[in-house]
C-alpha cells in the first residue's frame, strides 16, 4: 500500500472544505429562507410568524385570507382607510453570518396586487439584541423597490448585490412591505428570499418575536 504524504492529505482536507462550501452555497441559493411566505399557516386572520402595524395615526385593515379563492388558499392583504401614517407587515428576523471575501446577493420574490413598497431592513447583532444598521449616510441600511399598481396578480423580483465587507459578524435582515399615505391598498402572496455567500444561523439565534423590530422605514 502507497504512503499518503502529508501534503496530499492536507490537500484532500482544503478539497474537502471547499466542495462542503460549495454545497452549502448551492443549497442555500435554491432554498427559501422566509417561514410560512405563502400565509398557509396560522389562524384565523393572523398568519404565522408575521406580524404588521401600523404608525403615524394609519387606520386600516391588515389580515390574512382567502376570499374568493374556490380552492382555498391564502394570502396577506393590508388595506388603508385614511390618509394618514403607513400600514405594515413583516417577517421575523433572519439571522446570517457573511462569509468572508466575495460578494452577497439577496433575491427577494413575491407575488402581489395593489401598490406599495417591499424591501430587506439589515440588522446587526450587540449585546445579544438587533438594531438597524445604519448606511454611509447614517440613515438606516435597507434596499427598496416599488410595487407600481396593478390589478391583477404579478410576480416581483428583486436582486441587491453588495460587498461581504459590509456585513461583520452576527447580522441579520427582516422583509417589509408598507403602504405609504399614496398607497390604498396591497396583497401579497408567496413571499420567497434566497441569499448567496452567507451562512444561516439558527432561528432562535433571532430571539424571541417579542423582540423582533418593528420601526417605521
Amino acid at each position: 500500500m502507497r504512503d499518503v504524504s502529508s501534503s496530499q492529505r492536507a490537500a484532500a482536507i482544503r478539497l474537502g472544505v471547499i466542495l462542503t462550501f460549495l454545497i452549502a452555497a448551492f443549497i442555500l441559493r435554491g432554498a427559501n429562507l422566509v417561514e410560512n411566505g405563502d400565509f398557509e399557516k396560522g389562524k384565523g386572520r393572523v398568519p404565522s410568524v408575521w406580524n404588521a402595524g401600523a404608525w403615524g395615526g394609519a387606520k386600516g385593515r391588515w389580515e390574512r385570507t382567502s376570499e374568493g379563492r374556490k380552492k382555498g388558499g391564502y394570502w396577506y392583504r393590508m388595506v388603508r382607510e385614511n390618509g394618514e401614517g403607513g400600514l405594515q407587515l413583516y417577517s421575523p428576523i433572519i439571522a446570517f453570518q457573511a462569509s468572508p471575501g466575495g460578494k452577497i446577493k439577496f433575491k427577494l420574490a413575491c407575488r402581489y396586487r395593489g401598490s406599495g413598497l417591499m424591501l430587506l431592513r439589515f440588522l446587526k447583532k450587540a449585546n445579544g439584541a438587533y438594531a438597524s444598521m445604519a448606511n454611509d449616510l447614517g440613515k438606516r441600511f435597507k434596499a427598496t423597490r416599488v410595487l407600481k399598481d396593478v390589478k391583477d396578480w404579478k410576480q416581483e423580483t428583486a436582486t441587491w448585490t453588495f460587498e461581504s465587507a459590509v456585513f461583520q459578524g452576527a447580522c441579520g435582515v427582516q422583509i417589509y412591505f408598507t403602504l405609504f399615505p399614496e398607497h390604498e391598498r396591497l396583497e401579497i402572496d408567496d413571499v420567497s428570499l434566497g441569499v448567496e455567500n452567507v451562512k444561516v444561523m439558527k432561528a432562535e439565534d433571532a430571539g424571541a418575536p417579542e423582540r423582533w423590530l418593528r420601526v417605521i422605514p
